[in-house]
């Protein structure tokens, strides 16, 4: 006599469904990170997963700095797309696994200059340097230093040069310039 047959879902095969719980969207670690960096009730927006999010969910720059880092990052992201770039991450570079780039067969050279033209502008927006060095590393490579959340950061040199780069991309992109406030946090 063959045992009984366990009870609970299957899926088309018959096979028995996994029952166990869902993990969480976001992992708890993380999110008590995010809330200590820009407080609980923003913890769980979007913004707070990337970098410049929440330097300005915590008040660091301006909605139009944000906006201005949404675009650097789009603009990267459809050229290193199209080039079929690895992604930016130590592990990747570590194992030799970058090697030469190819354009995607099937990108028309007018989209490839194009979108090259857009992030190479920008670049060039923005100038070689401080604050091009400090915009790459807080928008495209998703990084910012733990101090810039810190009281007192906005006098560091840091912080300047990356408002510097952000205004730049402001006016490159055409995003609409924020009311200019106190910022004396």
């Amino acid at each position: 006599m063959a045992g009984k047959r366990r009870i609970g879902p299957r899926g088309k095969s018959g096979r028995l469904l996994d029952r166990s719980p869902a993990r969480p969207a976001i992992l708890a670690e993380t999110y008590r990170q995010r809330a200590r960096l820009v407080g609980l009730e923003n913890a769980d927006r979007e913004e707070a997963a990337s970098s410049v999010g929440r330097l300005f969910l915590a008040g660091r720059i301006e909605r139009c700095h944000y906006e201005a880092a949404q675009k650097l990052l789009m603009a990267w992201k459809t050229w290193s797309a199209m080039a079929q770039l690895p992604p930016r991450t130590a592990g990747v570079a570590h194992y030799g696994l970058v090697a030469g780039s190819s354009r995607r067969p099937d990108v028309s050279d007018e989209a490839w200059y194009r979108a090259k033209a857009r992030y190479q502008g920008a670049i060039d927006a923005v100038g070689q340097g401080m604050s091009w060095s400090a915009v790459e590393n807080l928008v495209i490579d998703d990084a910012a230093p733990a101090r810039l959340f810190e009281e007192g950061a906005i006098a560091s040199r840091v912080y300047g040069a990356m408002i510097e780069g952000l205004d730049a991309l402001i006016d490159y992109f055409g995003v609409q310039r924020c009311e200019v406030k106190n910022q004396g946090l």
